[in-house]
């Protein structure tokens, strides 16, 4: 049962004085109701309700986190200046498993709900197909476009694990149906895809040095996504769609979902990984906070990418590494970075 507002009681308005008279305005209950109807009609998954900005952590002892740290710093810029980016300008996030990519994605979804009443919706890929495809048997009362029409409308739509479906004719004739429609509409998509952001297999692309991974961890989580790419999945002509309608953003990491004490996304918990690993001050995701996780150390980092506040992590230069003394000596052969300094 929905607790009853102390200042209105219940009526959504409330009685001020305004030149000595009583008059009835709006009450700030009002509009928490209306956004908590909102995110009810933008069906979120069970599983991700509890997943915010806030929540989300870039979890340590990694040296591909920086990725995470970017994309983090990205959704939460994308929030901040949603009425002052270009129309209809979305985000696609790509990456291997279980980094955060619909996370994030849901978090920004629910941030505009909640601070600007904006009328989003969040769906499945593949249970969107299905729907379309249901919509065919004479049995079944909803049409196409009855399917459809929530789509093209949303405001904001959150379209999960693109490319997750087989490939065919029909499911890129699909893709293009909805892609083309929201571009021309000029509304904003956000797009979530365990498929890498290149052409079809056999071409060559030259990936930017900067987007790209730069660790053994970073490597290993490239390797471990889709060969197939997000080119093959959906069609090299509605990939390239894409360019135009997202900018793209890439996460690498280890999957969370395959360490048991990471929270679960039930709980309102915020996102750990394994306790034997070093837990992040929620500071790190701050964009004004100066360090970073890299390698499982704590340094310094630069700001200033390729726009104002983009955290860049700085690395420690091989010169700056010296041999432990001591009980480590022994055979061990470990090494510490010492404190980096920065031009």
């Amino acid at each position: 049962m929905d607790e009853i507002c102390s200042v209105c009681e219940g009526s959504g308005l409330r009685i001020v004085q305004e030149d000595g008279r009583q008059v009835a305005r709006p009450c700030e209950c009002r509009a928490a109701r209306r956004a908590q109807r909102m995110l009810e009609q933008a069906h979120i998954p069970r599983r991700y309700e509890n997943c915010t900005l806030d929540s989300y952590v870039v979890s340590g002892s990694r040296g591909d986190d920086h990725t995470l740290a970017r994309a983090h710093w990205r959704a939460r810029k994308f929030v901040q200046n949603f009425y002052d980016k270009s129309p209809g300008s979305g985000l696609l996030f790509t990456g291997s498993v279980g980094v955060g990519k619909t996370h994030l994605a849901v978090g920004i979804l629910k941030r505009l709900i909640q601070d600007y009443g904006v009328q989003g919706i969040f769906c499945d890929y593949r249970e969107l197909l299905k729907e379309v495809q249901n919509s065919y048997n004479q049995n079944v009362a909803a049409t196409e476009m009855q399917v459809l029409r929530p789509i093209f409308e949303a405001e904001v739509l959150v379209l999960d694990e693109l490319g997750a479906s087989k490939p065919s004719e029909w499911v890129w004739d699909t893709v293009a149906h909805v892609l083309n429609t929201r571009y021309n509409d000029l509304k904003t998509t956000i797009i979530t895809t365990n498929y890498s952001n290149l052409g079809p297999l056999g071409t060559e692309t030259v990936p930017s040095p900067q987007a790209q991974p730069d660790t053994a961890a970073g490597d290993e989580a490239r390797a471990a996504m889709k060969k197939e790419t997000l080119g093959d999945r959906i069609g090299e002509r509605m990939r390239s769609r894409l360019q135009e309608m997202c900018v793209v953003v890439e996460m690498y990491g280890k999957d969370y979902r395959q360490n048991e004490n990471r929270a679960s996304f039930a709980s309102d918990k915020k996102l750990t990984i394994a306790t034997s690993e070093l837990k992040i001050s929620t500071e790190v995701n701050d964009p004004n906070f100066n360090k970073i996780f890299q390698d499982g150390e704590l340094v310094e980092k630069r700001t200033g990418g390729m726009d104002e506040g983009e955290p860049i992590p700085v690395r420690s230069h091989p010169a700056q590494e010296k041999q432990v003394v001591g009980a480590d000596r022994m055979g061990k052969g470990k090494k510490i970075a010492r404190d980096l300094k920065i031009d």
